[in-house]
């Protein structure tokens, strides 16, 4: 007898943030949308965040029904400067999704 054990890997996603909160090992970001999440900062990250810092963190897993909601598994984070722009407008991104394009055409 042969079992196969398929693993599946879930998608992985992108959210963009504002800190507004630092603990010793985790952040709670608020995106654009009004939406909070707390994430663990990865062990390999060596970066030094601060309150009202702008991020984009990519993750995969599960988003945990909590408040703010728990992100299961953090990949990276990375911080922008004041300077810099973040697509922020959505706050969530599936990149599994394709992006969607609008647009507006003048009815006569």
């Amino acid at each position: 007898m042969i079992f196969l054990m398929l693993k599946h890997e879930p998608d992985t996603f992108t959210i963009y943030g504002t800190i507004t909160e630092v603990k010793d090992t985790s952040l709670i970001i608020q995106t654009a949308t009004q939406d909070a999440y707390t994430i663990q900062i990865p062990t390999h990250t060596s970066t030094i965040f601060k309150v009202h810092d702008t991020v984009e963190i990519l993750a995969k897993g599960r988003i945990l029904e909590t408040y703010p909601a728990r992100i299961e598994h953090v990949l990276s984070i990375k911080r922008y400067n004041q300077k810099s722009s973040t697509p922020m407008s959505t706050g969530f991104f599936n990149s599994s999704i394709p992006p969607l394009t609008l647009s507006l055409n003048k009815f006569g």
